[in-house]
Order: structure tokens, then sequence, then C-alpha cells
């Protein structure tokens, strides 16, 4: 019973580990995300602009 016990610690902590690494990551591709489409949006200014000339 006791190693049991142990074992489910041991993976609760694991998988409590992998939730926050995932969190991390989703955040961070996020904020990628927000930057990639700010760049978007001013190449295609740039682009809309370019066509008017």
């Amino acid at each position: 019973m006791i190693l049991y016990n142990r074992l489910m610690e041991t993976k609760t902590a694991a998988l409590t580990q992998t939730i926050e690494d995932l969190l991390q990551k989703c955040e961070s591709l996020e904020k990628q995300n927000a930057e990639l489409e700010q760049k978007l949006k001013w190449f295609e200014e740039q682009f809309r602009l370019s066509r008017k000339l």
C-alpha cells in the first residue's frame, strides 16, 4: 500500500509538471501568434501602400 501511494504521488507530481510545462508552452505560443499577427498586418499594409504608388 505504501509503495502504491508513493507511485501515485510520483505520477501526480509528473502530471502536474507536465501540465505546468504545457501551460507555459501555450502562453509562449499565444504570445508568438500575437506577434506574428501584428507583423502580418504591417506587411499587408506595406503591400497595400506599395500598390497605390
